[in-house]
């Protein structure tokens, strides 16, 4: 995975976030250390939490909470 920080403060970051082309279709569990948004440009994407799963493409935006634990699934993996 590849992260390119926007803006960061106490409250929120904002990053650009991409992944590598390649075999493994599911991110390791990540644990969020501040609140963020996530909007996906390309593909499908199976968002996974304690909290159930998501579905998620260009069209949703994703809400998440500091120490909110998720890993993606990456149903396309050539556009990842």
């Amino acid at each position: 995975m590849n992260v390119r920080q926007l803006f960061c403060s106490s409250a929120a970051t904002v990053s650009d976030v991409w992944c590598d082309p390649g075999p493994l279709p599911v991110s390791e569990l990540e644990v969020e250390d501040a609140f963020g948004v996530s909007d996906p440009r390309i593909g499908v994407h199976v968002h996974r939490t304690s909290e159930g799963n998501v579905v998620v493409d260009p069209m949703v935006a994703v809400f998440r909470n500091r120490g909110d634990e998720h890993c993606t699934t990456h149903l396309i993996p050539d556009l990842r």
